[in-house]
């Protein structure tokens, strides 16, 4: 549906897992800000990160392996 990836991203945002940035013409500034602010400060970084384990969503880079797991199994 039309912003699914924004209402995925608020979700994530809201329990301080992660920062919507939108798409605008400052699009490069706003990324540089948001990225240097998050890598440049273990506290945040720490924070984020133990927000998005305590939202209970499953790590995506898992997912997806399993997923390519299940589908080289079927196709075997």
């Amino acid at each position: 549906t039309a912003g699914h990836q924004y209402d995925n991203a608020h979700i994530l945002e809201k329990c301080g897992a992660a920062k919507i940035i939108k798409e605008n013409t400052a699009l490069s500034a706003q990324l540089e800000t948001a990225a240097y602010s998050m890598l440049s400060d273990p506290a945040v970084l720490s924070a984020m990160t133990a927000a998005y384990a305590k939202a209970g969503i499953p790590d995506p880079l898992h997912a997806a392996s399993k997923l390519a797991a299940l589908v080289l199994e079927y196709i075997r």
